[in-house]
């Protein structure tokens, strides 16, 4: 492997991350909770992710019962024979939110 060229930009050089990490931390930067991708002199913004289906028991599940349920939360199911049936997936139940479920769980422990 040779060196990389001095008068050349490298944008595989891990130092091109700094910057941006120096302004996350900084305090002229407002953004917090967020993630994002870079490299050379690019900067990415991921989106965030969305909760969009659900399962919910009321209780601790099964690995068996897991394995005939959470493919419909995503839009399939397969059969035992590998056969891929389409489900039309259950939207998530307005006026719930899972991490506000955690929060509540944790205050009663």
């Amino acid at each position: 492997m040779q060196p990389p060229d001095s008068g050349v930009f490298d944008s595989w050089d891990p130092a091109n991350v700094s910057p941006v990490a120096a302004y996350l931390a900084s305090d002229l930067c407002p953004i917090t909770g967020k993630v994002f991708f870079v490299q050379g002199g690019r900067v990415q913004y991921f989106q965030p992710w969305t909760l969009a289906t659900e399962i919910d028991k009321g209780e601790r599940w099964t690995i068996d019962e897991l394995a005939v349920e959470m493919p419909r939360i995503v839009g399939h199911v397969s059969s035992p024979a590998g056969r891929r049936h389409e489900v039309a997936p259950q939207p998530r139940r307005k006026g719930r939110s899972l991490f506000g479920d955690l929060r509540t769980r944790a205050a009663s422990s």
